[in-house]
């Protein structure tokens, strides 16, 4: 009976193998952990890419619709760019163009950490955009108020990310919009 009762006692863990548990599980846990802040970084700026996108998206669908709401002579919609964290979706009516916010307001904001890279529009490829307005019905895109310009590229900057924390969104003067993949910040 005494030599079973000593048996069960020795059958257990030492605190020394305990530690040794612990601490690899508290080095696997903090390893994942820090990629899981990464990943989450590099979703939230494909999100803001998308959310950009969705406004350009949602312009040339409500240009093409006529949604004039408190407008006689509808123009199209302006996005403006009024900073590097954020940008406004307006309403432009005629017959001499006048762009007010909508209403509700439709006022975008950047989730932190991320801004706006660059604004440019091609050619030349160093002007920066600094809104793109969509003509009623389908009619096109122009850029910075000029019909020169025949694309733009607005890049997003994660400034939490050390690599691949940037992305670009193409848009055309047909508003075809292409998200491209996340790539180094030049």
């Amino acid at each position: 009976m005494g030599k079973n009762k000593n048996k069960k006692l020795k059958s257990g863990f030492s605190l020394f193998e305990m530690i040794i548990v612990v601490a690899l599980i508290s080095i696997i846990t903090g390893i994942s952990f820090s990629y899981y802040g990464k990943y989450s970084e590099g979703k939230k700026l494909e999100g803001e890419a998308k959310k950009l996108a969705n406004t350009i998206s949602l312009a040339l669908k409500k240009s093409s619709s006529g949604d004039q709401d408190n407008c006689n002579q509808l123009i199209g919609f302006k996005i403006n760019f009024n900073s590097n964290l954020n940008w406004t979706l307006q309403r432009c009516c005629g017959p001499v163009l006048t762009c007010s916010d909508l209403n509700p307001p439709a006022n975008f904001t950047l989730e932190n950490n991320i801004v706006i890279n660059s604004k440019t529009v091609n050619p030349p490829s160093n002007t920066i955009l600094t809104a793109i307005r969509v003509n009623k019905l389908g009619s096109g895109i122009l850029f910075n108020e000029n019909t020169n310009y025949t694309t733009a590229v607005v890049s997003l900057k994660n400034n939490a990310l050390e690599s691949k924390n940037c992305i670009n969104l193409n848009i055309n003067q047909a508003g075809v919009f292409n998200i491209e993949e996340r790539e180094n910040c030049p």
